[in-house]
């Protein structure tokens, strides 16, 4: 499997090899080690361990269900092929979670654009979605991949903003999710896979008022200075140079910006930890100043 998740688009025909070479997760009750062998210790409350290829990575009550990454992602899976949907995938895998990105369309200025699924198997939430918090919150998170320059990226889309989600989209795109949302909290293993359909539907609904969004960065001219300043305002010393150096090669907008940065991220020898970092600060970049 790819240390970055970014590193590139895969197609939908690898991901049941890739998720099934995922390794096991396994419970065990703590016990301790004696000279006569292993034996219990007290321990009232039952608590667990995780253990993967051997290795501790979390501790657990007794009535928490342990759900395989690959048994979590299954419901999107087989939702995707009963609708007969061509999708891209991204995977990274730590040591107690799983994130997928799945790609079910492509829209403006060559980026493939999805949803974002994760699975925890350290105690905490099973499989959930991205957008899962866009009520409250009024943005939809999409995850994309500019295929022009290999970026992967985030883009934050707001709800509330009638210049990019006209009425009648919004209107759609929350019932469809709500209605994903009730489904998953509630709803079986059956009505799980069907539940993707409402995912890819809004996605599709998605993919006008993202091409807004990106036209708005684009129609956002800026001065080097300007642009320098973005990229302090936002990135870190460490890699500001990088991005600086990148940025000369991008479009004089704040989308060259954005672009500079998830270039950056996705394609220099960084840490995951620093190219998703990376990531989110473009998207926050987006977010606040489009």
């Amino acid at each position: 499997m790819n240390q970055y998740f970014w590193e590139d688009l895969r197609k939908k025909e690898q991901v049941e090899e890739e998720l099934n070479n995922i390794p096991e997760a396994m419970l065990y009750t703590i016990k301790q080690e004696t000279r006569e062998g292993f034996s219990e210790i007290k321990n009232p409350d039952k608590i667990n361990v995780v253990v993967v290829n051997g290795e501790i990575v979390g501790t657990v009550s007794r009535h928490y269900k342990l759900i395989q990454h690959k048994d979590a992602f299954k419901p999107i899976l087989n939702g995707l092929q009963n609708l007969g949907s061509d999708y891209g995938y991204s995977l990274l895998l730590t040591k107690t979670r799983a994130y997928m990105n799945v790609f079910v369309d492509e829209g403006y200025d060559s980026v493939s654009f999805g949803f974002r699924a994760q699975n925890a198997i350290d105690g905490g939430s099973s499989v959930r979605y991205a957008f899962s918090s866009f009520m409250k919150e009024r943005v939809i998170e999409l995850v994309g991949y500019r295929k022009v320059c290999s970026n992967g990226m985030i883009i934050r889309v707001p709800l509330d903003n009638a210049q990019i989600v006209r009425l009648e989209e919004r209107e759609k795109i929350e019932q469809l999710l709500m209605e994903n949302t009730k489904i998953i909290h509630m709803g079986n293993a059956e009505e799980k896979v069907q539940a993707v359909q409402y995912v890819v539907e809004a996605m599709t609904l998605l993919k006008n008022p993202l091409e807004r969004l990106i036209k708005t960065a684009q129609s956002r001219e800026l001065t080097e200075e300007a642009a320098k300043e973005f990229i302090r305002k936002y990135v870190g010393k460490r890699v500001r140079q990088k991005i600086l150096d990148r940025y000369e090669r991008e479009e004089p907008t704040l989308w060259g910006v954005y672009n500079a940065i998830t270039n950056v991220a996705s394609n220099e020898n960084l840490s995951v930890r620093t190219s998703n970092g990376l990531i989110n600060r473009a998207a926050m970049l987006m977010e606040k100043e489009v």
